[in-house]
């Protein structure tokens, strides 16, 4: 793709359940997807998902979807742009998340969150960014959780909110938290 030549459309998809079937036996319509969305296209193509890079880059080789222009990782937390190695995290968007944060620090809310909550086990380092930190909890003690770190982060006074299945840090306009992306 010509970054320097205008395009006329963008289309932006998640990948889970939208791209990439929840079942493993492969979707004709991935196909006509990837036919529609080929290497001539003339509009940018965005993937939009909670996966960390790696895992997003498996489900679209996996699944035959053509690469994107543009990866939206992290639970929108991350953009990708496509670099001579692979990929690259836009600088520009990373310094708009940065200031939407303030002055709210990954490390002491990590800290905080471990030793107030026991019951989380953190991810994989491959699951974590800048601005998301991402945990595992046992489905039997689930129940609640969403709601009672919720509360716990706004009396952290961080810009926090719980998503059921990760930890992100979200710029928010209203006091009530909400996800970032879906």
């Amino acid at each position: 793709m010509d970054y320097a030549k205008p395009t006329a459309y963008i289309l932006a998809s998640d990948l889970d359940g939208t791209l990439i079937p929840p079942h493993p036996e492969p979707d004709p319509a991935v196909a006509v997807f990837a036919d529609l969305f080929g290497e001539r296209r003339r509009s940018l193509l965005v993937y939009a998902t909670g996966r960390h890079l790696e895992l997003a880059l498996d489900g679209i080789a996996r699944t035959g979807l053509p690469a994107p222009d543009y990866l939206i990782c992290d639970v929108g937390t991350t953009l990708y742009r496509p670099a001579d190695a692979g990929w690259t995290p836009d600088p520009d968007y990373a310094q708009s998340v940065r200031r939407a944060f303030g002055d709210t620090d990954p490390l002491l809310l990590r800290r905080i969150l471990e030793s107030e909550f026991p019951g989380l086990t953190r991810q994989e380092e491959s699951k974590q960014g800048a601005f998301k930190l991402s945990y595992y909890v046992q489905p039997d003690g689930a129940a609640g959780w969403v709601e009672t770190l919720t509360e716990f982060l706004g009396r952290q006074g961080s810009r926090g909110t719980v998503d059921a299945d990760c930890w992100m840090w979200c710029p928010r306009e209203s006091p009530r938290p909400r996800p970032c992306a879906t």
